[in-house]
């Protein structure tokens, strides 16, 4: 891929249908939306600033390659950001929060969107994600630095950031 030099962001989605919806919804002459996966980008080495990826590194078959990827694309000095599911710190926020995923969202699937498969998968792949201290031993042995996560809602959902020197 070949990266334009007026162009500043890349809106990379696996899911040709997500992207079509991505485009009309934001018709910025400053967006460029890609179909790709993100264990393979089709940028090359040391050319992207900003890596974000959000609620969806815990779709993807390897996570460790994922990593890989995002570090192999971003310049030195780039800034990985990730917005995902994680793991809630206090054991009974954490206790709730099993409930809600267990029962609620499957409820909230088969009544809202009919489909209450795609909402037991939600709850299953946020409950084998690793939680914000793995994930930040993920970034570490991927060869980021000065690695470190922020919990929103006490950890239901945490943003990790990490530097590639």
């Amino acid at each position: 891929l070949k990266l334009k030099k007026n162009n500043n962001i890349y809106a990379v989605d696996l899911n040709s249908e997500m992207l079509k919806y991505s485009e009309k919804r934001h018709k910025n002459k400053n967006v460029t939306f890609i179909k790709a996966n993100a264990e393979k980008l089709p940028f090359n080495n040391n050319s992207i600033d900003k890596y974000i990826i959000s609620f969806c590194l815990r779709n993807v078959t390897d996570i460790d390659n994922a990593l890989k990827e995002s570090y192999r694309i971003l310049k030195p000095g780039g800034v990985f950001y990730c917005l995902e599911f994680s793991s809630p710190e206090s054991s009974i926020i954490k206790q709730l929060y099993n409930q809600y995923k267990k029962n609620i969202i499957p409820w909230i699937g088969s009544k809202v969107a009919k489909n209450k498969e795609a909402y037991k998968y939600l709850e299953e792949s946020i409950d084998q994600f690793p939680n914000q201290k793995k994930l930040i031993s993920f970034l570490n042995k991927t060869g980021f630095m000065n690695s470190y996560y922020l919990n929103i809602f006490n950890g239901i959902v945490a943003i990790h950031i990490a530097y590639k020197f």
